[in-house]
């Protein structure tokens, strides 16, 4: 139904959920149960291994009911990915027990991008992609790892999800346009261990924010590394290169269990990056619910990015600077094919004179091409520049003295 999904369909479906509800009838159940047996279904498989993902699945469970205010449609959404989520982990059991040896391939020095969002790490990521060296993952790859049973419909799933998301939301296309086949951030990865950033993302779901960020995140990263070696094993010679912003937080997991990687951090004013961060939120959140709440939601984006800024100080105090090179946003923009000399120059990679000549056709078309702007304001979520700088007066201090963010 993509072609339909207008908003005038989408509130006559909205009226029809209320209808169903009214009566008792809840075609997506946000529970439990429900949802496994959903994953079941897809998938063909019965074995979720360790209980570990259960804490996890009822927090969402309840956060999903109590916090986001959802539509039916917003039910359904949050269903979907709920239920591929579990999907994606039987899928992964079942790889674990029949071919072990898939989680013994050794990553191949992956390339990761994070720092705040909005800072440039989209555009560093697909520029860096370009290389003929190096394994993106796209975005139908990333929602779905695994194939289910039967014909490959991943990308043609992606395709018309993202087509739907489009019909609803069309700003989005501004703020972080998604393309199923394009480079995409690697944040569903962590799905199927039930411990995900990807459920704040579609939803406002506030206690699983809190209790996620409370949790141990060293066995969501196990998963993480297991996921990209379930990649790796199909071109052993690539170089993964990776993006997520959430990653930023997590730092000291990222060096202790991915001992190979190569990590890029970008750096802009949290200024402009929690204006523009929530801007995009409040856009995601409005597909699953039409209660928002943008000073909630505000200052929930500043603490998100205030507490991931504050652990990942912490973690560079105690890592060896040759692990994580620094890179300016405003060096970014002005230059990009600089920036990225300089990152290979430091984690001694091979720059190819073909991958150079991509870099340059891509920065050709960006400047050819005419983009709607991202208009954002801090005040619109109940927030003012300065109150944003006080949060992140340690990141500050220590960016401006190295340069990271230009002048105070």
């Amino acid at each position: 139904m993509p072609g339909l999904l207008n908003p005038t369909t989408l509130r006559a479906l909205n009226g029809l959920g209320r209808l169903l509800g009214a009566v008792g009838v809840d075609p997506t159940p946000l529970d439990p149960e429900p949802l496994k047996q959903a994953a079941r279904k897809q998938t063909g498989l019965e074995d979720f291994g360790p209980d570990d993902f259960e804490e996890g699945l009822a927090v969402v469970c309840a956060s999903f009911q109590a916090d986001a205010q959802l539509t039916p449609f917003g039910r359904a959404i949050a269903f979907d990915l709920t239920a591929r989520a579990l999907a994606t982990r039987l899928q992964r059991i079942r790889l674990e027990a029949e071919q072990p040896e898939v989680f013994a391939t050794p990553l191949n020095r992956p390339l990761i991008v994070m720092g705040l969002p909005r800072s440039g790490t989209t555009w560093l990521h697909r520029l860096l992609a370009l290389d003929p060296a190096a394994r993106a993952l796209a975005t139908w790859e990333t929602a779905r790892p695994f194939p289910g049973p039967g014909p490959d419909r991943r990308l043609e799933q992606t395709r018309t999800g993202l087509r739907r998301l489009r019909a609803i939301a069309p700003e989005l296309d501004v703020k972080h346009a998604l393309v199923a086949e394009a480079p995409e951030e690697c944040v569903a990865l962590f799905g199927s261990a039930l411990w995900t950033p990807t459920f704040w993302r579609f939803a406002a779901v506030h206690r699983y924010q809190a209790w996620l960020l409370q949790q141990d995140p060293r066995p969501g990263y196990a998963v993480y590394r297991q996921l990209l070696q379930h990649f790796q094993a199909w071109q052993p010679e690539a170089r993964l290169t990776l993006k997520l912003p959430n990653h930023t937080g997590f730092l000291d997991t990222i060096l202790a269990l991915l001992p190979e990687a190569c990590v890029v951090q970008t750096h802009r004013d949290p200024a402009p990056v929690v204006a523009s961060y929530n801007s995009l939120m409040c856009s995601m959140h409005g597909v699953s619910s039409d209660a928002l709440d943008p000073h909630r939601a505000g200052a929930a984006g500043l603490e998100l990015w205030a507490w991931h800024i504050e652990r990942n100080l912490a973690a560079r105090a105690q890592a060896a600077p040759e692990r994580v090179f620094d890179v300016s946003y405003r060096a970014l923009v002005a230059d990009p094919i600089a920036v990225i000399r300089s990152i290979y120059e430091h984690f001694g990679l091979p720059m190819s004179h073909a991958f150079e000549e991509a870099l340059q056709a891509a920065i050709d078309a960006r400047e050819k091409n005419t983009h709607a702007r991202h208009v954002y304001a801090l005040a619109d979520y109940g927030l003012h520049e300065d109150g944003v700088r006080e949060r992140f007066t340690a990141y500050l201090d220590i960016a401006w003295a190295r340069g990271w963010i230009g002048d105070r």
